[in-house]
């Protein structure tokens, strides 16, 4: 699905969860300049109305720790509030693919996040994870890389930031 461009090529457009299941859009960026790494996710149901954020500081990195960051912060975060069936989106297809099919992937400081991921996938929920290109993922992306500058740990957002708002309705209206 997506709207068509001018030459016939189809953009892929954010397409709501199943009935059932919580769709949490995720990303994680990296400031080359100061190695600063920030998370964010986006928490939507079936009517692709926001259900809930998180977003913060996590650390120093790069941007692969960054994405797995991501996915464990949305992962716990859907778990700690009880939401089980999920389908978790990320623009980092390394990542996805690693955590779906195993195969090489630079480990170095990224370990312990993904025993963290795989430890939570452990857990008895029904989980998706999903490669999702960066057009699809709008509104987890802007807060990701704008939001790398500031200094607090990742916080549950109610609702969604005036930034976001723009992005969750190009998303519902399918542009």
């Amino acid at each position: 699905m997506g709207r068509s461009a001018p030459d016939g090529f189809r953009c892929p457009v954010w397409s709501p969860p199943p009935l059932g299941i919580t769709k949490i859009n995720v990303d994680g960026s990296c400031l080359l300049d100061s190695s600063r790494m920030r998370v964010c996710g986006v928490f939507r149901g079936l009517d692709s109305k926001w259900i809930l954020g998180f977003s913060g500081f996590v650390g120093l990195g790069d941007n692969l720790l960054a994405e797995i960051q991501a996915v464990y912060w949305g992962l716990k975060m859907a778990w700690d509030r009880g939401f089980r069936r999920i389908s978790l989106e990320s623009d980092a297809r390394d990542v996805i693919q690693h955590l779906n099919f195993g195969g090489p992937i630079q480990v170095n400081s990224s370990q312990v996040f993904l025993d963290g991921v795989r430890e939570l996938l452990r857990r008895p929920w029904e989980v998706t994870l999903r490669f999702s290109p960066r057009e699809t993922n709008k509104a987890a992306d802007w807060p990701a890389r704008d939001g790398a500058r500031t200094a607090s740990s990742p916080v549950v957002l109610d609702s969604p930031p005036p930034e976001v708002v723009s992005r969750l309705l190009i998303d519902d209206l399918g542009l």
